[in-house]
């Protein structure tokens, strides 16, 4: 059994699905930059925690995973033969996501509670005596 760490960012956002056995599962896609080219890998999940914590990434996020490795060979239509690799992982960790264009109106933070960003400069200028 081969082990891989795997770094990248998400191509194709996290399919969750139900297994026969009625076990989640979740499939997603991972671009992994080689210079100049890329190379694109599959990933599959069954760990709860880590199909609730992917469900939670965007396309180009930074993701990394740990699995077992899986490469099949395959052959498309009129094509040449090629290499399809795959993970099936045991852990994930989302990377920092890239920056997102913040609304000026009000927002809910996770616990619904309003949340408006500073207006300004001004709005952080407090003296804290410490």
């Amino acid at each position: 059994m081969s082990l891989v760490l795997l770094t990248g960012t998400v191509f194709r956002l996290a399919e969750i699905k139900t297994s026969r056995a009625g076990k989640p599962y979740a499939r997603l896609t991972v671009k992994e930059r080689n210079g100049e080219s890329a190379t694109f890998w599959g990933v599959t999940l069954f760990s709860e925690s880590a199909i609730a914590e992917i469900d939670r990434l965007r396309k180009d996020d930074g993701v990394s995973v740990r699995g077992r490795l899986e490469a099949t060979l395959y052959t498309p239509e009129g094509g040449e033969p090629r290499v399809s690799l795959s993970v099936i992982a045991d852990a994930v960790l989302p990377l920092k996501p890239k920056k997102r264009a913040v609304s000026t109106s009000a927002a809910r933070d996770t616990l619904g509670r309003s949340w408006h960003p500073p207006a300004g400069p001004d709005d952080l200028s407090d003296t804290i005596p410490f």
